[in-house]
């Protein structure tokens, strides 16, 4: 299971679910997006960031899967004593995250189309205010701003076939093409939170019934758009601003067990194990 934090997120945003996930037997591998993390979010800068970020998912997909050069094949690769079995690979994406997963099992995202929305909607949709490159960056940790050289490669399609399955968690959809979402071979599951604070629902989770009418597709009616994220204890919420927050009355620690029996249920009736 690989999975994509949200912008200006950290390895750690999904510790909760990444650990209750290898506790029932995955692999589970996350990254920290380079230029989209907590400590920097120079990429959000660059007119390539929706297709950068998928291709840093797949290459490090393709680093674990294409190790031993198995190429796909059954086996998949080796780290240490464990044997990756590359015909039951998962994705798993919060927020923007969420679109980068989508893209990875096959969906295609397009620029303009966030241009356009954010054109006609800045005023209705936070999301817009992602495009500050400053926006959620943890004051005194800034890291050196990254970089993609001007001739740097892009996937002309940032797709791997050996995906089985995504999971999307209050995924930023605008971006996608929905004609691309609908025609998805994964197997596709889709929460969304009722109280999104941050991608407006109507905007990015009302069109997914539409978009994915083979997905399984939930609303959660407690869910804030940060709830899909970790649990911390009191004292160190106020650390994580807006992102320590839910609706009232959620408790995230429950949240996240519930959360977690559901994202591996659906995993394993998608990959069959």
């Amino acid at each position: 299971v690989f999975v994509s934090h949200g912008t200006g997120g950290s390895v750690l945003g999904h510790a909760d679910l990444l650990v209750a996930l290898a506790r029932a037997g995955y692999v589970v591998v996350a990254l920290e997006h380079p230029g989209d993390n907590y400590r920097d979010r120079s990429l959000v800068g660059d007119t390539r960031y929706f297709s950068e970020r998928p291709a840093q998912l797949l290459a490090l997909l393709r680093a674990f899967l294409d190790r031993d050069g198995a190429a796909g094949g059954a086996a998949g690769g080796l780290l240490g004593d464990v044997r990756i079995d590359a015909t039951r690979v998962s994705l798993i994406g919060h927020s923007a995250g969420g679109y980068t997963a989508a893209v990875v099992a096959g969906a295609t995202g397009n620029a303009q189309r966030v241009v356009e929305h954010c054109a006609a909607n800045a005023g209705a949709d936070p999301m817009c205010a992602l495009a500050d490159p400053t926006w959620s960056v943890a004051p005194g940790m800034a890291g050196a701003p990254y970089r993609l050289a001007p001739d740097a490669p892009m996937p002309a399609l940032a797709t791997d076939s050996r995906v089985r399955a995504a999971i999307l968690l209050a995924p930023l959809t605008v971006p996608l093409q929905p004609a691309s979402v609908a025609s998805l071979a994964p197997a596709l599951l889709v929460i969304t939170a009722a109280g999104d604070e941050l991608l407006a629902p109507r905007f990015h989770g009302a069109p997914w019934p539409a978009m994915a009418p083979r997905a399984a597709i939930e609303v959660d009616p407690r869910a804030g758009h940060y709830s899909f994220m970790t649990s911390t204890p009191p004292e160190r919420r106020a650390m994580l601003a807006q992102a320590g927050t839910d609706p009232a009355g959620l408790d995230r620690e429950q949240f996240q067990r519930e959360l977690a029996t559901r994202i591996i249920g659906f995993l394993e009736r998608a990959t069959g194990r």
